[in-house]
């Protein structure tokens, strides 16, 4: 039990779980890839990251911004999560 709990303290700490990335935000290394498990740069913080749910509203969007930077922009000190993951797993998209 304890081996447990000290394995998902270990998880959140160190670990991200990212999924649902947009497509304009799947370059490099991201490319055809649908989620992920990355280290995380800093201690603790969220476990899990639904990047969508940080996608700007396009609508509202700025002119001079690409819809990358403006999501970059919406996960502030997270960003790294995306512009630099170190990647533990991947699961590639289908297609």
């Amino acid at each position: 039990m304890w081996f447990l709990v000290a394995l998902c303290v270990a998880f959140w700490a160190k670990f991200a779980f990212v999924y649902d990335i947009p497509p304009y935000a799947k370059a490099g290394g991201l490319a055809n890839v649908s989620a992920y498990v990355a280290v995380k740069p800093w201690w603790f913080g969220p476990p899990a990251f639904d990047v969508a749910s940080y996608m700007p509203d396009l609508a509202t969007g700025s002119d001079t911004l690409s819809p990358y930077n403006l999501l970059v922009l919406e996960l502030g000190r997270y960003a790294s999560i995306i512009k630099q993951p170190q990647l533990v797993w991947v699961e590639h998209s289908q297609g």
